[in-house]
C-alpha cells in the first residue's frame, strides 16, 4: 500500500475528529485531508521536499502533501554548521526547501532558496486540490540522514510499502479516544519524529507539537492541551523529571510517557514513573 492511502483512511474514518493542533488552531480529518491534497498541488513538480527547520504545528500537513504528491519528504538537521546544513541539501534531487523563518535566513545567506513554512501554507490555501493521489508504493517516501558523527550522513530509504506495513502492523487503525493528544517534541528529522506523526494519525490521536523542547515549555503546552500521550529521549526526560522535583506541576491528563534512544539510569527512571498522575 502507499502512503497516500492514509490521507485517504483519515478523510473517510475521521473527518470529524481534531487530527492536528492545540486548543487555538485544530485541523479535523476532512481539513487536513483536503489541505494535503492542495499542499500536493504546490510540490509535485519538484524530485523531493526538503525541511530543514524546528518542529511546526502544521508539520503533518507537508508530510501529507508528500505522500499524496508521491514526493519523496526529506527532513534535514538544521542544527548542523551552515557549510554542513548546504552540503548536505545538496545531496538532495531537486528539492523544494521549506524551512523555519531562522534557518531560511541562514539559508539564503550561502545562496540556498528556500521558503518559509508559513509561506508554503499562505500558498497551500489558494491552491487547487491534486485529486489522485499517487500509488506506487515501491517509491521513496521518507528519506532520513544518519547524524554523521563517525563519517558523512548516510541516506536511509523507507519506501511507501514499508511505513504502511509499519502502520498494518503495529498500530489499530482509529483506536485512540477522540481526547486523547499525543505531545511530540521529538525532532523530525529523527525517526521517532516521522514514527510518531504517522502512527498517531493512523490511530486517530490528535497531533499536538512542541517546536523546540524545554522542560518548562513541554509542561506548560502538555497542561494546556490535555495531552494524553508523549514519547521523549532520555535526557528530555531527565530535564521533565528534574523540574517537576523542583516543583512544577506534572499534567494530571497524561496517561503514556514512553522514551527511546539511549540508557537512562534508573533513579531517573523510578522518578519518571512516581511524577505520573
Amino acid at each position: 500500500m502507499h502512503l497516500s492511502s492514509l490521507v485517504e483512511m483519515i478523510e473517510s474514518g475521521l473527518a470529524e475528529r481534531a487530527l492536528v493542533g492545540d486548543a487555538q488552531e485544530t485541523l479535523n480529518g476532512a481539513e487536513l485531508a483536503e489541505l494535503a491534497r492542495r499542499g500536493a498541488t504546490s510540490v509535485r513538480n519538484n524530485a523531493s521536499v526538503v525541511y530543514a527547520g524546528e518542529n511546526h504545528p502544521m508539520l503533518p500537513v507537508l508530510v501529507l502533501s508528500c505522500a499524496w504528491a508521491g514526493v519523496p519528504f526529506v527532513p534535514v538537521n538544521y542544527r548542523l554548521e551552515d557549510s554542513q546544513l548546504v552540503s548536505l541539501i545538496g545531496r538532495v534531487e531537486r528539492p523544494l526547501v521549506i524551512s523555519d523563518e531562522r534557518t531560511a535566513a541562514r539559508l539564503r545567506a550561502q545562496g540556498v532558496l528556500a521558503t518559509e513554512f508559513e509561506d508554503w501554507l499562505g500558498e497551500v490555501g489558494s491552491a487547487l486540490p491534486q485529486e489522485v493521489g499517487a500509488d506506487d508504493d515501491d517509491d521513496v517516501a521518507i528519506i532520513l540522514y544518519t547524524s554523521g558523527t563517525t563519517a558523512e550522513p548516510k541516506a536511509a530509504l523507507l519506501r511507501h510499502r514499508h511505513l504502511m506495513a509499519y502502520l498494518l502492523g503495529a498500530v489499530e487503525y482509529a483506536s485512540a479516544d477522540e481526547d486523547e493528544a499525543v505531545l511530540i517534541s521529538v525532532p523530525p528529522y529523527h525517526v521517532a519524529g516521522m514514527a510518531n506523526l504517522l502512527s498517531n494519525l493512523f490511530a486517530g490521536r490528535r497531533l499536538v507539537y512542541l517546536e523546540n523542547f524545554t522542560a518548562d515549555a513541554w509542561l506548560r503546552t502538555a497542561h494546556r492541551s490535555s495531552i494524553t500521550h508523549a514519547m521523549v529521549v532520555p535526557t528530555m526526560l531527565a530535564r521533565i523529571v528534574d523540574a517537576i522535583g523542583e516543583g512544577e506541576e506534572p499534567p494530571p491528563s497524561l496517561r503514556s510517557l514512553s522514551y527511546g534512544g539511549s540508557r537512562i539510569a534508573l533513579p531517573v527512571l523510578e522518578r519518571a514513573l512516581a511524577a505520573l498522575p
